[in-house]
């Protein structure tokens, strides 16, 4: 029990990175501890396609069983975006099929709701799509800050246990780079287009 809790804390303080590498290595902890990290955000983006909580978590698991197939030939920089990237592209794929199987022999047509489900998960994804190109442009500092915060969901607490940036320097990139953040979107037409 004690050595298990010993390997958690371990892989706990790994970057996303080294736990990939891990799991390239047939670490199934590291995956454990990936899945840990990301559930939710995974769960949510699954849930914002689907609109329904089983076929989201469905969804989540079936990712995650296909994950270390899909890491190992997989160019990855930044996971969190790269899970992402994955998890709506896997949604949008169920959501085609779901729809070219609903279409009759004799009506190559959507279903309205389903039609209109597309189209607002297209919309959603061309906004976080702007969203994710406009954290880009932030200074490395905040980018690293709202990055950690935003998109791992780390705590203030656990930024500030990587030894970057004392509790009040995280505050302050946080809280100057949403405002920064918030112009760089306010000069982006596209992002709210409906």
């Amino acid at each position: 029990m004690l050595l298990s809790l010993l390997g958690r804390q371990r892989l706990k303080n790994k970057t996303d990175l080294e736990l990939v590498e891990l799991m390239r290595n047939r670490d199934n902890r590291a995956l454990g501890e990936l899945f840990r990290r990301y559930e939710f955000k995974i769960y949510g983006v699954c849930l914002k396609y689907f609109k329904n909580v089983e076929q989201a978590k469905d969804a989540q698991m079936n990712l995650f069983e296909a994950l270390p197939k899909k890491v190992a030939n997989a160019k990855i920089e930044n996971f969190g975006g790269w899970i992402y990237q994955v998890t709506r592209n896997e949604c949008l794929m169920v959501l085609r099929k779901k729809n070219i199987n609903k279409v009759s022999t004799t009506e190559i047509q959507l279903e309205d709701d389903s039609q209109e489900s597309l189209q607002m998960a297209e919309l959603n994804e061309k906004q976080l799509s702007i969203l994710e190109s406009s954290i880009e442009e932030l200074k490395p500092d905040q980018k690293k800050c709202i990055s950690l915060f935003y998109l791992e969901r780390r705590s203030y607490k656990e930024i500030e246990a990587l030894g970057i940036y004392t509790l009040n320097e995280i505050k302050s990139h946080i809280q100057n780079g949403k405002r920064k953040l918030k112009l760089i979107i306010e000069q982006k037409p596209d992002f709210f287009e409906v």
